[in-house]
């Protein structure tokens, strides 16, 4: 399980307004594989994002951060905030499956 803790998703704020709440409630969840932190996020977030990382680091150790980022040129700035990259490939095509072996899509 990556269990959300991020409260802004595309740069819009969402209903997850407790983020510490939600880690105490998983944190002993024995699925629990890391804490989802950021979904996509601007550049102008960086720092907030970088003050949760270093939370949560402190306080769950044991549990790595998980980010989502499609914005190539912003992973360098955003690399002090997560421990681990998931990357979106936009944009999706129609193509079939097999353009993305041949470099067609």
């Amino acid at each position: 399980m990556i269990a959300p803790l991020c409260r802004h998703v595309h740069g819009r704020e969402t209903t997850r307004n407790d983020p510490l709440g939600r880690h105490h409630a998983f944190r002993s969840h024995p699925a629990l594989l890391a804490w989802y932190v950021n979904a996509e996020s601007t550049i102008e977030r960086v720092k907030a994002l970088r003050m949760h990382y270093e939370l949560l680091e402190r306080i769950d150790p044991d549990h790595p951060t998980w980010t989502v980022l499609y914005q190539y040129d912003m992973m360098r700035a955003m690399a002090p905030t997560f421990d681990i990259l998931g990357v979106d490939i936009y944009p999706v095509t129609t193509s079939p499956l097999s353009a993305v072996t041949q470099g067609e899509c």
